[in-house]
Formats: structure tokens, sequence, C-alpha cells
């Protein structure tokens, strides 16, 4: 989890938009009568077996999401 202010983040590694366990990350924004979701993140290149969200950290607007198990191929 990461949090800044009135917002949260919340990694979810074994989520499932792009592949089994490919992961994801849910964004809250606290308001008067409690904490709404504003969005879910997924990574664009996002594959089985990621864990995106795995580490999440805030500074201010920025985000830095980390997948755990993101390979990487040169094309």
């Amino acid at each position: 989890m990461a949090l800044e202010g009135d917002t949260l983040v919340v990694g979810a590694r074994q989520d499932e938009p792009g592949g089994a366990q490919s992961g994801s990350a849910y964004v809250f924004t606290r308001r008067s009568g409690g904490w709404s979701e504003l969005t879910k993140l997924t990574a664009l290149d996002g594959s089985a077996e990621d864990y995106s969200g795995t580490a999440l950290a805030m500074d201010g607007a920025a985000l830095l999401a980390l997948a755990r198990g993101q390979h990487h191929t040169d094309n």
C-alpha cells in the first residue's frame, strides 16, 4: 500500500487483468463519506506472473508501481 494525503493505492499482485497473477493496483480517495475507488491501474504490457503492484510508492502526484515477475525482452 501507499498513502499520500487523501489518496491510497493498494496493490493486488494476484489480480488477473492480463493473465494469471498479472497484478494491478487500485486507487482510492478519501472523501467526507469515507474511501471511494477512483480507478484500477494495470500494466500496458502486463502478462501472466508479472505480479504488478507488488511494491508501491507515492510522492505527491507521482506513483511508482513495481512488478516482481516482469520479464523484458529486447525487440
